[in-house]
């Protein structure tokens, strides 16, 4: 795939803050509460330490990829339509934009709640009723019109955005760190579900061996551990989603050198930001009250150690990190569209490359925010808030995930340019790939099966294009498989929401 026009040029800044912006939104000033819910100390220090290791893998993934292959831009999309083919790459690119409808419209749900957070605006409460909706739609359209001065301003005012968002939660942190209580950490280390009651007659029974070890020996307590971590990394795979952002713009990025090193920097500044928020807040409140509080749950821990004040501070900061990371992810969500009809052998209707004089793609964004707005008044209709919006986003981010991850298997195990094989990258894969696998375990069998349902209209947007470029709709066997697979996945989800046998 050819280069489009470097119209931006961004450099290691911008896109480093595009990264973080990304990453860094709602999750950050809900993840106390959220990590907490049914998670104690150790499972969440092991599942941020098997987060660190699978998203780290899944950096290094894009940062390698965007240096082998330095001619495919495009990100997630190209990779899998280089490793499986044109459907599954447009098919990928689709999902990755209705995952980021689903997103952006949680993000706005938890912006309106922020509002709400101040008495002026009490009258939008936890931003899921009618005002709520209504204020959400107007933030939607005005970033609508932001976005529409191109990718360069967008990028700057992101940039600003994120600097001003990172110094509440900078400021959270050594305020946890100022008044961190070791024993309010140790009676949070457990968790629920009784572990600390059964380590104990373990104890009694099985003599002098550790902790861990005495949790290994007992199948009761494994799978409490395990429980734990399994539920805390669902949300740990949903507060990382974007680490990829840097390669989905390396066709307007200043050089692919540039997104491989934003890509690693903008990853290990999230990083330390998540776990000191996660684990430092157990230090401060009681894991079984955090688990019981409401979000966005940094605000509520800040007015009970320091006062109404600095819960203020937070709720400012709340509203500037969303604003950014809906700005961000309004960017990416049009890119994921724009950059499947830039080129003659792409897979996404023409139309979607359509850009303004700034180069915004004014087609791709304003399907974005149209679809963003259905959404919006489909949740305030049926009730569904900004915690089931979330979990579905997370789902279909995992597909493309796991299937690029494949694909950096196959890049590995060739020769590079001297013919050699890198090993180290092809570990890296295998070990993205694993993690991948994982998270959709961890993720449910409802959610995957209801993504189906929203991966199946790019069938139709697919053939178009083909129709158009008067092409055989099918190319191959292969091909037809992936397409009929899709469209049976999608009837059989569609019948088991009917019947109930699965929801959201």
């Amino acid at each position: 795939m050819a280069s489009p026009s470097k119209t931006a040029g961004l450099s290691l800044f911008p896109l480093t803050a595009l990264v973080v912006g990304s990453i860094i939104g709602s999750g950050m000033f809900n993840l106390p509460q959220n990590m907490a819910e049914n998670s104690g100390g150790l499972a969440i220090i092991i599942a941020w330490i098997i987060t660190a290791i699978g998203m780290f893998c899944l950096t290094r993934l894009y940062q390698k990829l965007s240096l082998r292959k330095p001619d495919l831009y495009g990100g997630p999309y190209i990779y899998a339509r280089e490793g499986f083919g044109d459907f599954v790459g447009f098919a990928v690119a689709w999902g990755r934009w209705i995952a980021s409808m689903s997103g952006n419209a949680g993000y706005l749900v938890m912006l309106m709640a922020a509002f709400g957070g101040f008495s002026v605006f009490s009258f939008i409460g936890n931003g899921e009723n009618l005002a709520g909706t209504i204020g959400a739609l107007i933030a939607l359209w005005l970033t609508h019109l932001l976005c529409f001065m191109g990718v360069r301003t967008a990028a700057f005012v992101n940039t600003f955005i994120t600097l001003a968002k990172i110094l509440p939660i900078l400021f959270f942190i050594a305020v946890a760190v100022a008044l961190f209580n070791s024993n309010v950490f140790e009676q949070s280390f457990w968790g629920p579900g009784g572990l600390e009651v059964l380590i104990s007659r373990l104890r009694e029974n099985l003599g002098g061996q550790g902790s861990i070890g005495l949790i290994m020996s007992s199948p009761e307590a494994r799978d409490i551990l395990f429980g734990q971590i399994k539920d805390g990394m669902l949300y740990t795979a949903w507060v990382f989603v974007g680490v990829e952002s840097a390669s989905l713009y390396s066709a307007r990025a200043k050089d692919m050198k540039t997104v491989a090193r934003a890509t690693v920097l903008g990853f290990a500044i999230t990083m330390v930001l998540y776990m000191s928020v996660s684990l430092l807040s157990l230090g401060l409140i009681p894991q079984a009250e955090l688990a019981n509080m409401s979000n966005p749950s940094m605000r509520i821990i800040m007015a009970a150690v320091l006062g109404p004040g600095a819960a203020m501070v937070i709720n400012l900061g709340i509203i500037i990190s969303i604003a950014g990371a809906f700005l961000a992810w309004t960017m990416l969500a049009a890119e994921s569209l724009y950059i499947t009809a830039l080129e003659d052998d792409d897979t996404g209707p023409r139309f979607f490359g359509k850009t303004n004089s700034k180069g915004a793609p004014v087609v791709a964004l304003w399907w974005t925010n149209i679809v963003v707005s259905v959404i919006l008044i489909m949740s305030l209709i049926w009730g569904k808030g900004y915690n089931e919006l979330i979990l579905l986003a997370t789902s279909m981010y995992l597909i493309p995930y796991f299937l690029n991850a494949i694909y950096g298997m196959g890049v590995a195990a060739s020769p590079d340019a001297s013919g050699r094989r890198d090993i180290k990258f092809l570990i890296t894969c295998l070990l993205a790939t694993l993690y991948g696998v994982w998270l959709i375990f961890a993720g449910g069998l409802d959610f995957l099966l209801v993504s189906m349902l929203l991966y199946a209209p790019c069938i139709v947007l697919f053939l178009y294009r083909r129709h158009a470029d008067r092409k055989p709709l099918v190319k191959s066997p292969e091909e037809l498989v992936a397409i009929l697979g899709l469209f049976f996945l999608a009837l059989i989800s569609a019948y088991m929401l009917a019947v109930g046998h699965i929801s959201i």
